[in-house]
């Protein structure tokens, strides 16, 4: 559970604000972003390649 939900939003703003374009703010907690994307190099099914 959160317990700073205006933090959180505030969060969300600051990544859209920093973001160049919507398309790079990816959901971390999707395990489906695994799918979609490339595996890194050696932590495949951990971390995803967006980039």
């Amino acid at each position: 559970m959160h317990n700073d939900l205006p933090g959180i939003y505030h969060v969300f703003d600051l990544m859209r604000e920093l973001a160049s374009s919507p398309e790079l703010i990816g959901p971390g907690h999707d395990r489906e972003v695994l799918r979609r994307f490339d595996p890194y190099d050696g932590l495949a099914g951990t971390v995803g390649r967006i980039a």
